[in-house]
């Protein structure tokens, strides 16, 4: 549903259930607006947490402890779901080629104008290697191999968890993508280390250096579960 049809339909519920009963079901109708609308133009970050509504129901949701920990949670009073504020998971490639590893200029914020691997949002159904080759693809135009793992990256009160792996590049012939304005190799001693977007590219940097200078093996990636039945 594209979202002037998911406005129309939005402001269409809701006309209905003012005339209808002006208490509960315009509550609802106003928060499928809030969640269809939300949801089909794809504004970033759009949830039921933040748009204070039940995605299932459109009734506003109410804070309650929960029962396993001292959390206090959104929930759904009609639904009886529990609304979690499940931090986002961003995949990334340090690729590398002839001991150089390549990283690109942002084009967009947060960190426009600074250097950072390639990498961004997983997708939903896909794996971690996936997303991350696919992403590096969108990027800079080329195709890499996973080596391994480099490390996973999260902070407190941060609202992402960042997977970074060691990539092959399999040659040098990158191409900006939309969100680069350029793409370059770096050798490790001239890593633009005061110009980077994220603290987790330095980190992912800092830990790449370390393995190679001590020779360590990464440990292993690209193994696949089984697909859902």
């Amino acid at each position: 549903m594209d979202w002037p049809t998911a406005l129309g339909l939005g402001l269409s519920i809701a006309g209905l259930g003012f005339l209808l009963a002006p208490g509960s079901i315009a509550l609802l109708a106003l928060g499928g607006i809030a969640t269809a609308v939300g949801q089909s133009i794809g504004i970033a970050g759009m949830s039921s947490m933040e748009s204070g509504f039940c995605v299932r129901c459109g009734i506003a949701l109410m804070l309650r402890p929960s029962r396993t920990s001292e959390a206090v949670r959104r929930t759904c009073p009609a639904c009886q779901v529990t609304v979690y504020d499940a931090p986002s998971v961003v995949v990334a490639t340090l690729p590398v080629i002839a001991q150089r590893v390549i990283l690109i200029r942002r084009a967009i914020n947060p960190g426009c104008g600074k250097w950072a691997y390639p990498g961004g949002y997983l997708e939903a159904g896909e794996t971690l290697e996936a997303g991350a080759i696919r992403e590096t693809r969108e990027e800079t135009g080329l195709e890499v191999r996973i080596d391994g793992l480099l490390g996973v990256y999260s902070r407190p009160g941060g609202r992402s968890v960042t997977i970074v792996f060691q990539a092959a590049a399999e040659n040098d012939d990158w191409t900006p993508g939309p969100e680069a304005t350029e793409v370059a190799a770096f050798a490790p001693g001239q890593i633009p280390w005061h110009e980077l977007a994220f603290w987790t590219a330095t980190y992912a940097l800092e830990d790449w250096l370390h393995a190679r200078e001590q020779e360590l093996a990464l440990p292993r990636a690209w193994r696949v579960g089984p697909p859902r039945s």
